[in-house]
């Protein structure tokens, strides 16, 4: 069935390279190639199995057939994601009854994909005779849309959609497009409780998993009487690591080398959960009926430690049960014991009774594992339950290099966008067509700002203070020209300032009697090492962690960021300042020169966690709401 390629001959949805000619250097998101491992398995590639699958129903309203009445129909529903110049058919309806107002009964399921540029064709045919093929000839129109657009459209709202043909001169009808949510199983979330017990030999026993006596905890000893408690320096954790797929392995690679050896050759697995550190347990380590003289069983040698494991299946094994997953306790960069494994025995009953012996010791024992659906990132967008709201703060720090030059980071020079203009039409293309409104927040920051020439840390790109709302991506970029034209670039280099402001917005808009969530991503697009670096760790730990808010730092230019450590830390460890850890990691950093300024990979780079810091938060202050 030949059912791709059909133009509509329309002004369709705005494509990801939509800012035309790319700045020197700059890799439109479209010119990628076809990445290799999309190439002929037929199999989609870790990324694409990440995305929450959509059930897409289409209906249609007052068509037109191709011979003036009322037609028999069917609809096609094609996708493009950048990387990807050819439209991919991905579901069919039915063939409806003769009809001017279709509603077509079959879904169509799609994958959204938060951090990609994905959109929708829907194409409608009249089927004149049985078995008739789609073809560009029984072509009634088709729309092209923003699967973004879609998912936002407020429940019990289907997105609505002009129909186009380059044939007719008006439209030849209107579709509609509902969304639903389909149960995943590989979404399901997965949780346990595991104690972990630690073992050495004693001088009379060969065996130390048989025989051997719980020697000290890794997390604290417990002392004879009135001997206080021995704390280690270093905390352990337990760590969950993903078996490759084979059929994803790059051909030439070592792994692919290697072949069904890299099911067992940990360099090619993916880590996918590290617990929180070790907790001591109330229940005592039973010593196989041995303990210390002076001592009863019931107390034990010491306590036992506990991780508590909360993980997406998804992420754990990619939904089968039965793909090998490593499980270790780690303390520092040292391996304490481990051990191969698979979902598919681990919920066995046996694992909740006996203890799992690791290499080269110790012992793992598994409370009760649940495995419950949880709605995801876009399930709860497409419900209602979260609405997504864009900020955009800009450097105009003097390191950018004078406006007027064409070496300037600013260099506003007619047809040639220059990197700032890149990066905020790439961000806000993929962000804003999902947020609850096409209005956002623009500021700038380190310049001297007329009238008064004052420096200013945080001033609205419209030039009105009240104002600082723009509408659109091109409202966006016009704001930002104006303002390089008229403000005098100087610095340092501070954020604390549109930290601050961001805070502000968004506590009105949590005021504001709004029943759904309103989250934020905050973007920030800057080619200087902070200057402010413990006052912004602060303001983000104490102030900025605990609100709805994914802040996304992208670096321009050619400077070392390495100098920020700050940002470069573990992504799935809440930052700290001084004694205080966040509430949670809500800051994702990531440089043009770190995706060889390539703009799709940089969407996919800074946006991909938005989702989990999302959920996360959501998750956090359930009780609170």
């Amino acid at each position: 069935m030949n059912t791709g390629g059909f133009s509509n001959g329309g002004g369709g949805a705005q494509g990801y390279s939509g800012y035309g000619v790319p700045p020197q250097g700059v890799v439109p998101a479209e010119a990628r190639p076809l990445e290799a491992d999309r190439v002929g398995s037929g199999q989609p590639a870790e990324e694409e199995q990440e995305g929450s699958k959509v059930l897409l129903t289409i209906l249609c309203r007052d068509l037109i057939g191709l011979q003036g009445h009322s037609p028999r129909t069917s609809a096609v529903v094609y996708l493009k994601s950048f990387g990807v110049h050819d439209w991919k058919a991905v579901g069919k309806t039915e063939v409806h009854p003769p009809s001017s107002n279709p509603d077509f009964s079959g879904s169509v399921a799609v994958h959204h994909i938060f951090q990609r540029y994905q959109e929708l064709r829907v194409a409608v045919f009249e089927s004149r005779v049985d078995g008739e093929e789609p073809s560009p000839q029984n072509l009634i129109g088709s729309a092209d849309v923003r699967l973004a657009s879609v998912i936002a459209a407020p429940p019990g709202s289907p997105f609505k959609a002009q129909l186009v043909n380059v044939r007719s001169p008006r439209s030849p009808g209107t579709v509609l497009i509902a969304t639903t949510t389909g149960v995943d199983p590989a979404r399901r979330m997965v949780r346990t409780l595991v104690r972990y017990e630690d073992y050495e030999p004693t001088p009379e026993d060969d065996d130390p998993l048989v025989h051997g006596k719980p020697k000290r905890n890794l997390f604290h000893r417990k002392g004879r009487p009135n001997e206080p408690e021995q704390p280690v320096s270093t905390e352990p954790r337990l760590y969950i690591y993903r078996s490759p797929d084979l059929n994803e392995i790059q051909p030439g690679t070592e792994a692919a080398s290697a072949s069904a050896g890299a099911l067992t050759n940990l360099d090619f697995y993916t880590e996918v959960f590290m617990s929180d550190p070790m907790r001591p347990s109330s229940a005592p380590v039973l010593s196989d009926g041995q303990q210390q003289e002076g001592e009863s069983e019931s107390s034990g040698f010491n306590c036992a430690g506990e991780f508590e494991v909360v993980v997406n299946s998804s992420r754990l094994n990619r939904g089968n049960d039965q793909r090998l997953i490593y499980l270790c306790v780690q303390k520092g960069d040292t391996t304490i014991g481990g051990v191969f494994s698979t979902m598919q025995h681990l919920i066995q009953p046996v694992y909740t009774a006996a203890p799992l012996s690791l290499s080269p010791g110790g012992r793992l024992l598994f409370g009760p594992i649940t495995q419950n659906y949880e709605p995801s990132f876009t399930d709860r967008l497409c419900r209602g339950e979260i609405e997504l709201n864009l900020m955009m703060a800009v450097d105009f720090t003097a390191s950018n290099g004078d406006p007027n030059q064409r070496g300037s980071l600013h260099s506003l020079v007619p047809g040639v966008p220059n990197v700032y203009e890149a990066v905020m039409r790439t961000i806000g293309n993929i962000v804003l067509p999902i947020c609850s409104t096409d209005y956002i927040p623009a500021y700038g920051f380190g310049a001297k700002i007329p009238p008064h020439n004052n420096l200013s840390h945080c001033f609205a790109l419209s030039g009105v203070p009240e104002r600082y709302m723009v509408q659109g991506v091109d409202g966006l970029i016009n704001a930002y020209k104006s303002s390089v034209a008229n403000a005098q670039l100087h610095g340092p280099t501070i954020f604390s300032d549109v930290i601050d402001t961001a805070s502000t917005i968004l506590s009105r808009m949590m005021e504001s009697g709004v029943q759904r969530v309103q989250y934020m991503v905050l973007t920030i697009i800057s080619d200087g090492v902070l200057s402010d670096g413990e006052t912004f760790m602060s303001k983000l730990v104490h102030t900025v962690s605990p609100l709805p808010i994914s802040i996304v730092i992208i670096g321009v230019g050619n400077e070392d960021f390495g100098k920020m450590p700050f940002f470069l830390g573990d992504e799935n460890v809440p930052p700290r300042s001084g004694n205080k850890q966040a509430a949670r990691n809500c800051l994702t950093f990531a440089t043009m020169k770190s995706v060889d300024n390539d703009l799709g990979r940089l969407a996919e780079k800074i946006l991909r966690r938005v989702p989990e810091q999302a959920t996360e938060w959501l998750e956090l202050n359930r009780m609170k709401r």
